[in-house]
């Protein structure tokens, strides 16, 4: 099992908006369908939450 942990260090520890930097740094800079197919538009802070 895999598990993916996030910390929202914008403009600290990461000198960026780390809820888009993280794409970044996943595999080939795409999130996980299940993670994609979760988004509803205009529900941003949910998601990343």
């Amino acid at each position: 099992m895999k598990i993916l942990l996030v910390f929202d260090f914008d403009n600290t520890i990461i000198d960026d908006n780390s809820d888009t930097w993280i794409v970044q740094c996943a595999p080939n800079k795409k999130l996980p369908i299940e993670l994609r197919d979760s988004y509803r538009k205009g529900f941003w802070t949910e998601f990343m939450g």
